[in-house]
């Protein structure tokens, strides 16, 4: 699922590069917006950054998710131990 949110967002991105909406909009045969001579490349820089951190990002998210989880599993085995040395220290057979 979430891969499918990060490619709905690069397409989503890259329909706002002056470049690809122009070939797509000769592609379907409506006209072309009207380009100026300076052409406004922040969009496609930031899907091109997107595009190169999108893996690191991923790394980084499944990495704390595992930590976390690793965590709760520590925490829980440590939980019954205790209750394990507890229902041991009062049981009636010695």
């Amino acid at each position: 699922m979430m891969v499918f949110a990060g490619i709905a967002l690069l397409l989503a991105l890259l329909a706002r590069v002056p470049a690809v909406s122009n070939s797509l909009s000769i592609l379907l045969g409506t006209p072309a917006a009207p380009t100026s001579d300076k052409p406004d490349r922040s969009v496609h820089l930031f899907m091109l950054l997107f595009c190169y951190a999108s893996p690191i990002l991923m790394i980084f998210w499944v990495s704390m998710l595992r930590s976390f989880l690793l965590f709760q599993q520590k925490r829980l085995e440590e939980r019954q131990r205790q209750q394990e040395y507890d229902d041991r220290e009062f049981s009636m057979e010695r």
